[in-house]
């Protein structure tokens, strides 16, 4: 008899607590809804980084619309190399068209003489780019990464290279204004890139004497490319 009864002395003798039994509840539930959370972040993650796949080049014309950093951000996203020239060659196409119908009547000398001086000006604002970095903040870094990243901020240069070869034939007052921009954006693209590598590499230190060194070497070449026809890219021609 005492052994049939004794689990329930036992329960009278040891009950539990109230708060106790709460506590026990809570910390269940706590337990469950941490599961849960971490299930579907688990399950959130590979969406978010497919989002941000390319695998096309209208997919990366976007995404360097949209979000250039996305892009910068990828530790490897020099294997959007192919893109990135492709790019690169739709800038010289547009540069090309914009020299050529600067006057008024197709000129090919002139779109030949701004499309091999643009293109030498990129290199070579990318190359120092390259060097700069890679001296200051991260040898890792390839050229090839660097001259992606850089690439990647051209398709917002080449929307108004396309914005001036309007302006040229319905507001020619507004050309200036459209040469200026181009010539910020392509300064300012290094800094971005500062910043960006800066940050991915968790060091500390200012990136602005970076971007004024970059300035002042493409402030002496083209100081010295001035009076060069196939290098004076940045040379402001009135239209005619």
């Amino acid at each position: 008899m005492a052994d049939k009864w004794g689990h329930i002395n036992k329960f009278i003798k040891n009950p539990t607590p109230v708060a106790g039994k709460k506590r026990i509840d809570t910390e269940i539930k706590d337990n469950e809804k941490f599961s849960k959370n971490k299930l579907i972040a688990q399950v959130k993650r590979p969406i978010k980084e497919f989002d941000y796949q390319i695998d096309s080049f209208f997919n990366y014309v976007y995404r360097t619309i949209a979000m250039p950093n996305k892009i910068i951000d990828n530790p490897k996203s020099s294997k959007y190399f192919f893109f990135a020239a492709l790019n690169f060659i739709v800038y010289l196409l547009l540069i090309f068209a914009l020299g050529a119908f600067h006057s008024t009547q197709f000129n090919v000398e002139s779109g030949l003489r701004m499309t091999v001086s643009g293109a030498i000006f990129s290199l070579i604002s990318i190359f120092f780019t390259f060097l700069i970095q890679m001296v200051a903040l991260n040898r890792t870094n390839n050229f090839y990464k660097v001259f992606v990243d850089s690439i990647s901020y051209y398709t917002i240069y080449n929307l108004f290279v396309i914005f001036e070869l309007i302006a040229l034939y319905f507001s020619p007052d507004t050309v200036m204004l459209f040469y200026i921009i181009r010539f910020l954006i392509i300064m300012t693209i290094p800094f971005k890139l500062f910043v960006t590598y800066r940050e991915m590499n968790d060091i500390k230190m200012d990136v602005f004497p970076l971007h004024i060194t970059f300035i002042i070497i493409m402030v002496i070449f083209i100081f010295i490319s001035k009076d060069i026809e196939w290098l004076n890219f940045f040379k402001f021609e009135p239209t005619k």
